[in-house]
C-alpha cells in the first residue's frame, strides 16, 4: 500500500465523512457504518477523522447545558463531544467540562499516549470497522501526533493506515513526530500548504521546486520520511468559485521530477460548496487526465463541511465511471 503508483490503472479511492467529532457524533458513527457497508469491497479505505485542525468545542452548547446541571452530573458529560473530551483527558487529565468550569488546564504527571488515559472514539470506531473488514484502509487526519499516533499504532492493524497532516501546518520539523507510526507498510501523506507563492500560469519545471509552497511541502516530506502528497488546492486571488484552486500543473511537474511520488487528489476541499456539483467530474478528470494515484473524498454526512459532501449515489457514479475507463480500485492485503 505504501506505493500507490505500482499499477497506474489500479488506484486508491478513499471516502467518508469529513469528521466524526461533535455533539451528534453517535449519529455520524451510524451513518459512517452504513456508508461503508454499501461500499464494502469496493473502496480502498474510509475516512475516520476525529477533530479537525480548526475544531473548537461547541462552547455555547456546553455552557447552556452546564447551567442546567449540578456538579455531580457535570463531571459525566463526555457525551457532549466524546472525541474532544478524550483528547482533553489525554492532555490535561480533565474532561472538557471540567476544564471549562475549573479553568485548570494543566496537571502534573499526565503522560500523553498513556494506557491509563481514554481511547479516542474515532480510533475505536476505526478498529471496529477493521474488525469487520480485514482489508480496510483507515484514513485519518492527525492534528496531535503525540496523542493520536500511539493510539493508531495500538489499535489498528499494521499496513492498514493512511494518515495525513493538516494543510494549516507547513512546519517541517514538527513532522518528525509523525514517525511514531511505522511507515514501512503504512502511508503518511502531506497535504499541500494553502499558499503557492506564484501565479499558476508562471509555474515551470525549472522553478517549481523553488516555489515557497512547494519548498514547504518537500521539507515536510523529508522530515516525515513521506513520499505521498495530497493536493487540496491553493488560496489564490482568482479562485473562480473554488474553495481552494487546484493547480494540477504543479503536481504533474513534481511527479516528472520525482517519479516515486504518490499523488492523491482531494476534490472536496478544492471544489468546496460552490462547486460541489462538479466533484464527480473533476475526480474522474484528476485520475484520467492528470495521472493521480488516488482520491480522498468527503461523502455521506457530518457536522463539518457538510455542504461539500457528495452523496452515496454520486460516489457510486465515480466508482462506475472509473471502472468503465478501465481502472481498478486498489485493495490492501
Amino acid at each position: 500500500m505504501h506505493r500507490l503508483h505500482e499499477n497506474p490503472k489500479n488506484i486508491a479511492v478513499i471516502a467518508g465523512p469529513c469528521s466524526v467529532s461533535g455533539p451528534h457524533n453517535l449519529e455520524i458513527y451510524e451513518a459512517q457504518l452504513n456508508f461503508f457497508q454499501q461500499f464494502a469491497g469496493q473502496l480502498t479505505g474510509i475516512r475516520v477523522v476525529g477533530y479537525k485542525s480548526r475544531t473548537s468545542p461547541d462552547t455555547d452548547h456546553i455552557l447552556n447545558t452546564l447551567q442546567q446541571l449540578d456538579n455531580h452530573t457535570l463531571l459525566h458529560l463526555a457525551e457532549i463531544d466524546p472525541e474532544l473530551n478524550a483528547t482533553a483527558k489525554n492532555y490535561y487529565g480533565l474532561d472538557v467540562c471540567e476544564i471549562l468550569v475549573t479553568q485548570r488546564l494543566f496537571l502534573e504527571g499526565v503522560g500523553m499516549g498513556s494506557d491509563q488515559l481514554p481511547d479516542l472514539p474515532s480510533v475505536l470506531l476505526a478498529k471496529s470497522l477493521q474488525d469487520q473488514y480485514a482489508q480496510l484502509l483507515i484514513a485519518t487526519e492527525v492534528i496531535e501526533p503525540m496523542i493520536q499516533m500511539p493510539q493508531l499504532k495500538k489499535h489498528l492493524k499494521p499496513g492498514s493506515v493512511l494518515v495525513w497532516t493538516p494543510s494549516s501546518d507547513a512546519l517541517g520539523a514538527s513532522k518528525s513526530m509523525y514517525r511514531q507510526l511505522p511507515l514501512a507498510h503504512n502511508v503518511l501523506a502531506i497535504k499541500n500548504p494553502k499558499w503557492l507563492g506564484i501565479h499558476p500560469d508562471n509555474v515551470t519545471e525549472e522553478n517549481v521546486m523553488a516555489l515557497p509552497g512547494v519548498k514547504a511541502m518537500i521539507g515536510c516530506m523529508q522530515w516525515a520520511n513521506s513520499k505521498t502528497l495530497i493536493h487540496r488546492g491553493f488560496e489564490l486571488e482568482e479562485k473562480d468559485g473554488h474553495r481552494a484552486k487546484p493547480v494540477h500543473s504543479v503536481f504533474s511537474k513534481l511527479k516528472r521530477l520525482n517519479p516515486d511520488l504518490n499523488l492523491i487528489f482531494d476534490p472536496s476541499h478544492s471544489l468546496g460548496p460552490s462547486r460541489r456539483d462538479q466533484i464527480v467530474d473533476e475526480s474522474i478528470r484528476a485520475i484520467v487526465d492528470h495521472g493521480y494515484h488516488g482520491l480522498l473524498i468527503e461523502a455521506s454526512t457530518a457536522t463539518t463541511d457538510i455542504n461539500q459532501h457528495i452523496s452515496t449515489d454520486e460516489m457510486l457514479v465515480i466508482m462506475n465511471r472509473l471502472k468503465a475507463q478501465g481502472y481498478g480500485i486498489k485493495q490492501i492485503h
